[in-house]
C-alpha cells in the first residue's frame, strides 16, 4: 500500500512487511509495480498532481485520490478539491478513482463530473450493515441509485458517459 500522505510505502512480499523511506519511493515503487508482472497496480492516497504523475511514470494502472477519510493529516483538502487537477494531469492515461466524502448519489454524480472514472464508498456501508444487515445495505444501495438517477435527470445526463464538468455550477 502506498501512503503518499504519510510519505511511506508499505508492501508485502512473501509475507514480509517492508517500509520504504521517502528517498526510495520512486525507484522502489517502480520495482514493486514491475514485480506485479502485468497485473494492474493501483496506488491509493494520491492527493497531488505530482503524486499522480509519479504514479503514471512508475507504471501504475490507476490511482485512488484519497485523503484517508481526512484522518491522517489535519487540514488536508477534500478529494473533490484536488480531483479535477489530478484528472487533467493524467489525461486519461490511467484510471482515476476517488475515495472520501461520497455519501449520496449526488456526491457520486459530482465525483464523476469532476473526472473520476469511479467512486469508492466504505464508511456508509459499515453503518448500513451494522444498522440493518443485508436490508440496510440494500436500502443504502437503492438510495444511492435513486439519488444518482434523479441528479442525472435534472442535469440532462442520459447515461454515466454524459456526465461532465459543465453540469456542475462554477465549471
Amino acid at each position: 500500500m502506498v501512503d503518499v500522505v504519510n510519505h511511506s510505502i508499505e508492501y508485502k512480499i512473501c509475507g514480509k512487511t517492508n517500509m520504504m523511506s521517502p528517498d526510495d519511493h520512486y525507484s522502489d515503487m517502480k520495482r514493486v509495480i514491475a514485480a506485479m508482472a502485468g497485473k494492474p497496480f493501483i496506488l491509493k492516497g494520491i492527493m497531488t498532481v505530482k503524486g499522480a504523475e509519479k504514479a503514471l511514470e512508475a507504471g501504475a494502472a490507476g490511482i485512488i485520490v484519497s485523503n484517508h477519510g481526512g484522518r491522517v493529516l489535519d487540514q488536508c483538502p477534500a478529494t473533490a478539491v484536488v480531483l479535477p487537477a489530478i484528472v487533467d494531469a493524467v489525461g486519461g492515461k490511467m484510471k482515476v478513482f476517488v475515495d472520501g466524502g461520497i455519501r449520496s448519489g449526488t456526491d457520486v454524480f459530482k465525483a464523476l463530473a469532476l473526472g473520476a472514472d469511479a467512486v469508492l464508498i466504505a464508511r456508509p456501508f459499515v453503518t448500513a450493515v451494522y444498522g440493518g444487515a443485508q436490508e440496510g445495505v440494500q436500502a443504502y444501495v437503492d438510495k444511492l441509485q435513486a439519488e444518482l438517477a434523479d441528479t442525472m435527470a435534472m442535469c440532462g445526463a442520459h447515461s454515466l458517459a454524459d456526465i461532465d464538468r459543465s453540469m456542475l455550477f462554477g465549471f
